[in-house]
Order: structure tokens, then C-alpha cells, then sequence
């Protein structure tokens, strides 16, 4: 919660463009660490999207993970870490 006050309090009297949420959202995203021994690697899905494998990864598993933003804000990149631990957590692990 102390990392959304201080992003909130940090846009107080400030209008970011639309680049500049995105930007802004990947970079607190950036925040939550991974799991150790995470990997990630590029896909195309007709969006951008990304593959997460832990060392517990199983073939026969998936989690196929929509963030929220109507297309306009948010990415692989800002829901990285909230993926990677949802993945460890549950079954695709």
C-alpha cells in the first residue's frame, strides 16, 4: 500500500499524458520483485504478451491473465511481477 500512496502522491497537481501513465505504470510495476529463478520470454497473442516459467513450471499448465486498462493503459511490463506470483502460487507451478 506505501508504494500506491507514494505513486498517487507523487501525481498530485499533475496532468501525465497518456505515454506518460504507461510509463508510469511499467515503472511500479518494475517494483514488485520476481520469483527466484524466473524466466520470461516475448510472445505475440495479437497483443504483446509474455511466457513465465518457474523451475516448477509444468507443460500441461496455464494462466491466461487479462490486466485491466481497455487497451489504453497498463502491459506485460506493469502486471509482470502480479503474473509471476499468481503462476508460483497456483497450479501452473
Amino acid at each position: 500500500m506505501a508504494l500506491v500512496r507514494a505513486l498517487l502522491d507523487a501525481r498530485k497537481g499533475t496532468e501525465a499524458t497518456l505515454a506518460e501513465r504507461r510509463a508510469q505504470m511499467d515503472e511500479f510495476g518494475a517494483r514488485a520483485p520476481l520469483p527466484d529463478d524466473w524466466r520470461i520470454s516475448a510472445v505475440d497473442l495479437g497483443r504483446p504478451a509474455e511466457r513465465h516459467d518457474g523451475p516448477k513450471t509444468r507443460a500441461n499448465a496455464a494462466l491466461l491473465y487479462f490486466h485491466g486498462g481497455g487497451y489504453c493503459l497498463g502491459s506485460p511490463a506493469s502486471h509482470r511481477g502480479l503474473v509471476a506470483h499468481l503462476c508460483e502460487a497456483g497450479a501452473m507451478t
